[in-house]
């Protein structure tokens, strides 16, 4: 999955000794977000998530979307995305 998504979109990766996570961008879609399960509640993901809007707003577009598992829906919502239904 990551391979395909380097050599497809835009990725960012997190870093401190090891990889902490990473987020996947497409045009305006923030097409993976993952983070392992030991930094999980370190703000990585928010932080990942906040350098993917910032990528996207600046290629010009006004909004992000992504699709969520139902294990992540809650983190988005938190963070002011909409559940479309």
């Amino acid at each position: 999955r990551i391979a395909r998504a380097i050599r497809e979109h835009e990725v960012w990766v997190a870093v401190e000794d090891a990889a902490m996570g990473w987020v996947e961008i497409d045009a305006d879609r923030v097409a993976g977000l993952y983070v392992a399960p030991t930094f999980g509640k370190d703000g990585v993901g928010s932080a990942l998530l906040e350098l993917a809007e910032g990528e996207i707003g600046r290629a010009g577009h006004a909004a992000a979307r992504l699709e969520a598992s139902r294990n992540a829906l809650s983190f988005y919502l938190d963070r002011g995305y909409l559940h479309n239904k």
